[in-house]
């Protein structure tokens, strides 16, 4: 049977667009999908700018009141000491999920998208429709050029998307920076002979999971190949178009 070059990202966006077949079935509209999806997309976004902003309170901690040893924090004449490999791997998972956020944000963005582009309206945009919905709140301000009766003699729009493009690449690059900090700072717990065991373990398990986070990156978003599973399409999928008498092929399969 030939095989198919297909990613883990490109499944979980089909099954999602799967449900909402279902979900339009069951008789909702493209409104309510739509206005959904944005809710669902503000949400993610308020949830990672909360992720991003614990990630900076970990690296102020460690680059500042810690040593390879202890954390130290001094308020009012009380000191307050943790071990720095437990700071460590508590950054290490929230690295992790912040980057399933993201991804999740990104797979959002692209099915959304793609639903809007399900109603076609001379002179209707969807953009400025989730505007409306209080959504999309910089949708006047992203220098887009619609398709309409006016064709730009210097490509402004163009010039400024481009830019727009790098700018929001560029907003992950600290958190990429700071997987690489977190990942130097655990090696040199790993290795430092001052360190006790315990905490040297705790580390080597936090660089574990940075590892796991990039890992994770390629992994969930590069095509592999995958071949049709035919027990999954007869027994979850065929047997079922029969609801009245058995599948015609019944028999052969259970030989």
């Amino acid at each position: 049977m030939k095989s198919k070059w297909i990613s883990l990202r490109s499944i979980k966006q089909h099954e999602f667009r799967t449900t909402l077949r279902h979900i339009k079935a069951a008789g909702a509209n493209w409104d309510t999908i739509y206005t959904n999806l944005g809710r669902i997309q503000d949400t993610l976004i308020s949830k990672l700018i909360k992720s991003c902003s614990f990630l900076f309170i970990y690296y102020l901690l460690l680059s500042s009141l810690s040593n390879q040893n202890l954390i130290s924090i001094n308020f009012q004449g009380v000191t307050a000491t943790v071990p720095t490999a437990f700071l460590t791997i508590v950054a290490s998972v929230s690295l992790y999920i912040t980057i399933m956020q993201v991804q999740s944000i990104a797979m959002i963005i692209i099915i959304r998208a793609r639903e809007g582009l399900r109603l076609s309206l001379r002179g209707f945009s969807t953009g400025a429709y989730g505007f409306f919905n209080e959504q999309d709140e910089m949708h006047l301000a992203v220098p887009v050029m619609p398709y309409g009766s006016f064709k730009e003699v210097i490509p402004i729009s163009a010039v400024l998307s481009l830019c727009l493009t790098v700018i929001m690449v560029c907003t992950v690059i600290p958190i990429g920076a700071f997987a690489f900090y977190l990942f130097e700072l655990q090696t040199s717990i790993i290795f430092s002979n001052d360190v006790a065991t315990v905490y040297r373990i705790i580390a080597t398990v936090g660089n574990f999971i940075v590892l796991a986070t990039a890992l994770y990156i390629l992994l969930f978003n590069i095509p592999f190949p995958m071949r049709k599973h035919s027990e999954a399409i007869r027994w979850g999928f065929l047997v079922r178009l029969y609801k009245v008498g058995q599948h015609p092929q019944l028999d052969r399969w259970l030989k």
